[in-house]
């Protein structure tokens, strides 16, 4: 195995960032990572970033394994961030409501560990109290974008100027898509027509008081968002 091998196979244990936050993990150029894992077998020049690049590979992948340990042994309790943790930012698009109410659009981001890095992934601010007990009001929502319809899941549903965070069921007896709250005091709705389905929560970030900590679900497949 070559060293280029080598360091693509640590990128994908690292979880594959994008190239641009690797770099800046390497402590290196974007066009020079890329350059290099895309040319000749063994570089030319610098063959020594190769050791470099592995060595701060390593630290990442122990890094994570660590912190998805905690994840692992600690829920629900809060997890306490050091800065020696390699953090990626996702940006944050919109308020979406847990209930009723207009989206407003964003522009903001979230640092979240390296191992939520996905390119795919979006962040919503969650407004109202119909998934009471799974989203919070205040809470950041991690969304996994597509327009699949997935049942069983919690979706981002455009529905007119509304962004709505709701469980989506097929009804086999009335032979339609709804839309169900964990809340009782929001009864069933029908998906209309004309709604757009913008993706599926596969993650929920809710800050601690200092700002420092924080509790965070994640199941890329969304499963756990709506197992109710």
């Amino acid at each position: 195995m070559t060293r280029r091998d080598q360091i693509r196979r640590l990128m994908e244990e690292a979880g594959s960032p994008p190239l641009r936050q690797l770099a800046k993990l390497l402590g290196t150029d974007h066009s020079l990572l890329s350059k290099y894992l895309e040319g000749p077998t063994q570089p030319r020049k610098n063959p020594l970033l190769w050791d470099e690049w592995e060595a701060e590979l390593r630290k990442i992948i122990a890094k994570k394994n660590d912190l998805a340990g905690t994840i692992s042994a600690s829920r629900p309790q809060l997890l306490q961030l050091t800065p020696s943790f390699p953090m990626v930012k996702i940006p944050i698009v919109a308020t979406a409501s847990a209930g009723r109410g207009d989206s407003e659009a964003l522009d903001d981001s979230l640092e979240v560990p390296v191992i939520f890095s996905n390119p795919n992934y979006r962040g919503l601010i969650a407004r109202g109290d119909s998934q009471v007990d799974e989203i919070f009001g205040d809470d950041i929502v991690i969304v996994d974008q597509t327009s699949e319809r997935k049942p069983g899941v919690i979706s981002c549903i455009l529905c007119g100027p509304e962004l709505l965070l709701k469980k989506l069921e097929w009804s086999r007896s009335d032979s339609r898509w709804e839309m169900l709250s964990k809340n009782s005091a929001h009864p069933p709705a029908a998906l209309p027509f004309d709604a757009v389905v913008q993706g599926f929560v596969v993650g929920v970030y809710r800050p601690d008081a200092s700002g420092v900590g924080f509790e965070m679900k994640f199941d890329p497949t969304g499963r756990r968002f709506g197992a109710w």
